[in-house]
């Protein structure tokens, strides 16, 4: 059995290959190449080949050469803030804030407050930046 990478593959090699091997194995990832005899690995799904061959062709990334570690990766947790999208009492639309996941983060200027507020979006007396500034003293652009 020979397993070939068929990124710089020419049509007279594969078909030496395939001449000489019991059984060939093509890499293929650009469809580039009418193929010989064997198999064709392709990570796209369900894909037809561009060019007719007498390969057999095996779609799809449960095909790829992986490393265990690779296909069997556990989900990590997201490290993107929360976003928070909330409504005046006038029901006016504001944009989204990010909400941190303790009030440890807040300066000590303002001991009772525990989440940023907004403002809402078309609000011409509203200043730049106010909408994530934690406490009514400085917005966070000017800090």
């Amino acid at each position: 059995m020979v397993l070939v990478d068929s990124y710089a593959l020419t049509p007279s090699l594969a078909r030496a290959i395939a001449r000489k091997a019991e059984q060939a194995i093509f890499i293929d990832d650009v469809q580039a190449l009418a193929y010989p005899p064997g198999y064709v690995l392709h990570p796209a799904p369900d894909l037809a080949p561009r060019q007719p061959d007498e390969a057999r062709w095996l779609t799809g990334p449960v095909w790829q050469a992986l490393r265990r570690p690779f296909r069997e990766a556990p989900n990590r947790p997201s490290r993107r803030p929360k976003l928070r999208t909330s409504w005046s009492s006038w029901a006016a639309p504001t944009r989204p804030v990010a909400v941190q996941p303790s009030p440890a983060r807040w300066p000590a200027c303002c001991p009772g407050q525990r989440s940023a507020w907004s403002v809402p979006r078309h609000r011409p007396s509203a200043p730049p930046g106010r909408a994530l500034a934690p406490c009514p003293l400085k917005p966070w652009r000017t800090r």
